[in-house]
């Protein structure tokens, strides 16, 4: 029995909150022992830089320095802003203390390859879960290929172009954030009133039929990424305006434990620990683990997992 097979039969589902069309069900699972900081106070503080490879730079990685005593995670989903164009990050990733580390990403900004900043920053923004499952599908193919976490950038940026056109948010660059500017004051809306339980270390956030899981080791972590995470999902409810929530916790709950009943690929990660894959017709899912902890879990049951 693997670490994602213990940490999966121990979470437990509660009762949803909702938000309009949207159904938030609050996981909570095992805490782990491991301390580390978040990229974006690591970024605050200057302890942490993202910059582009050299001079010349490279779509698909970037290299993060950690000069500081602190282990830093960086979160899969999540946006960086500036450079020479804004990226999407392809796995969660552990950074070790006074490491430099290349992390895989995503390029979001097709019309964009001119610097506007040296360093990346973050402002809150990730990928929507379909672009999520689109990312994930890739890296677990390119994975198994032995090339790392790496994404389909056409596909990439087909989905974002077709979000931007469903949302009505035209960008001269085609940048994925400017999605994120055009629906901001009704995400807020979405979830103003949204607050994680105690002790919850993740949720199920689910539109029409469709699920995003994201579980941490920390109910620390989820209360900083909870309401972005719900967002990323509604950024899709939005563009469809799909049927309200028709799934139950007990759906909730037997999605865990298809999961958990799944073949699961170990590979080395980016930074610290293993990048835990495992897929099916109906799924994709995905783990960080380090040191026999899993630090993220992220299931994604979209039409892009079939």
């Amino acid at each position: 029995m693997s670490e994602l097979d213990v940490f999966l039969g121990l979470i437990k589902v509660g009762e949803p909150q909702t938000a309009q069309g949207i159904g938030v069900f609050p996981l909570f699972g095992p805490t782990g022992a491991l301390k580390y900081v978040l990229l974006e106070d690591a970024l605050k503080s200057e302890s942490v830089a993202i910059t582009e490879m050299g001079q010349g730079g490279s779509v698909p990685d970037l290299l993060a320095v950690n000069d500081s005593d602190d282990k830093v995670l960086i979160v899969e989903g999540d946006e960086l802003v500036g450079a020479k164009q804004n990226r999407l990050v392809n796995a969660s990733i552990l950074l070790g203390e006074h490491s430099k580390t290349v992390i895989p990403v995503s390029c979001c900004e097709a019309g964009r390859w001119r610097a506007v900043s040296r360093k990346f920053k973050t402002e809150g923004t990730r990928a929507h879960h379909k672009l999520r499952a689109v990312i994930a599908e890739n890296a677990y193919v390119s994975l198994r290929a032995g090339v790392g976490a790496r994404a389909d950038q056409s596909a990439v940026w087909r989905e974002i172009s077709s979000s931007l056109d469903e949302h009505c948010a035209p960008s001269p660059t085609e940048a994925m954030h400017e999605v994120w500017e055009r629906r901001r004051a009704e995400l807020d809306a979405f979830t103003k009133d949204l607050r994680p339980l105690s002790g919850q270390t993740g949720l199920a956030v689910v539109t029409g039929d469709e699920i995003a899981v994201d579980v941490f080791d920390h109910p620390e972590t989820l209360d900083h990424l909870y309401r972005r995470l719900i967002s990323a999902s509604a950024l899709d409810w939005l563009s469809h305006r799909k049927n309200k929530a028709g799934v139950d916790a007990a759906a909730v709950s037997q999605l865990l434990g298809k999961a958990a009943k799944r073949p699961v690929q170990r590979f080395p990660s980016a930074g610290m620990g293993d990048d835990l894959r495992f897929a099916s017709k109906a799924f994709l899912g995905s783990a960080l683990v380090v040191e026999g902890e899993v630090v993220h879990l992220a299931i994604h049951t979209t039409d892009a997992a079939g």
